[in-house]
């Protein structure tokens, strides 16, 4: 800035051309695209929505011209027009409890991965919405749907989607009958803890123990009965034992080890409480599987070779995958039916 004789600030004068206006401000429009390849806006809207009828010669034209003219869909009308957002949502619970860290994050990492991934491939985006405990949304995003994991009874979650208005797909059984119509994946545990519970009749196993969590969620509930249905089968005695909320799961696995009838196998719900499984046996120097036959539920991540455990093991990836398939379809209005995903069994040489 310069000073002009009597004090009068002088500013340069500066000139924008046309060309800089455009390339600043201008964004480019269907209008644009439509007069730069001498068509109709209707016929560009089409082409650009993959909608209506537009020969394929046209349709290849006006994608060329959009593409030269660097034309972006402007998202927020596309929401306004369609009334989807195109963001799907993995809802995210279990965060005060002490096994998340070691185990719901992990396999929320896997869901939320393999919804992204499925995600993409059908034009939209995935993102994490943590809940508070009343069923509440941390923070309001404009959800089209949304994959909620391992429902429990009375869900709030289920709950607050539903009054919203939210499209969801769980990921396991819904417990309450007015979900029922809510359209799930699942891992085929059923079959999965048959095929372990023979590994068990294989050891001729004695007085087996269930461990599992606080929480009353359709696997839980569900990997229960499974167990009491094979003790009942194989003459055992059935003991399953709940921790308590806030409870070290060392501590829960050591109590039970030293019962005056020490069970001959411990199955556990998941890897945190496998694993405290093995320590708690490391302790009192009981031998794997000699002495305590160790199985547990876990993703391939969790399985650690030489520990002398047998591991369940699910596929969180497919489940996010397969999740979102189904919503995606469900947001559609296509017909989608529930989806069992297989599980396997890793055996430990020690057993051979």
């Amino acid at each position: 800035m310069t000073a002009r004789p009597g004090g009068v600030n002088h500013f340069p004068r500066i000139v924008a051309t046309e060309e800089c206006v455009t390339a600043s401000h201008k964004r480019v429009g269907i209008r644009d695209v439509a007069n730069a390849a001498g068509v109709s806006i209707t016929a560009v809207s089409w082409t650009l929505n993959g909608k209506g009828e537009v020969a394929e010669s046209t349709r290849r034209r006006i994608r060329e011209v959009a593409e030269s003219l660097g034309y972006q869909p402007n998202e927020a009308a596309r929401s306004l027009q369609s009334g989807r957002s195109r963001i799907l949502g993995v809802a995210i619970a279990h965060r005060n409890s002490r096994s998340w860290e070691q185990t719901y994050l992990p396999y929320y990492r896997s869901v939320v991965a393999g919804a992204a991934m499925e995600a993409v491939e059908h034009g939209h985006a995935v993102a994490a919405i943590p809940f508070e405990a009343d069923g509440r949304m941390r923070f309001t995003m404009p959800i089209d749907g949304m994959v909620v994991v391992d429902p429990v009874r009375d869900d709030p979650i289920l709950a607050e989607c539903r009054r919203r208005g939210i499209t969801v797909v769980t990921d396991g059984r819904p417990i309450d009958e007015v979900h029922d119509d809510e359209p799930m994946v699942q891992s085929d545990t059923a079959r999965g803890l048959a095929e372990l519970f023979g590994r068990l009749d294989d050891l001729q196993v004695r007085s087996p123990a269930l461990l599992i969590g606080p929480e009353a969620d359709s696997y839980t509930l569900d990997s229960t009965r499974y167990f009491r249905n094979w003790c009942r089968r194989a003459g055992h005695s059935t003991r399953v034992v709940r921790l308590k909320p806030g409870q070290d799961p060392v501590e829960a696995a050591g109590d039970l080890l030293d019962e005056t009838e020490r069970p001959g196998a411990i199955h556990s719900l998941n890897e945190t409480y496998g694993n405290a499984v093995l320590e708690a046996a490391g302790r009192r120097r009981l031998r794997v599987p000699q002495d305590l036959a160790v199985t547990m539920m876990g993703d391939a991540t969790s399985v650690a070779p030489g520990n002398g455990a047998v591991y369940l093991v699910l596929d969180p990836v497919a489940v996010g995958a397969a999740a979102t398939r189904l919503l995606v379809g469900a947001l559609d209005h296509e017909s989608v039916e529930d989806l069992l995903l297989p599980c396997r069994v890793v055996d430990s040489p020690q057993w051979a």
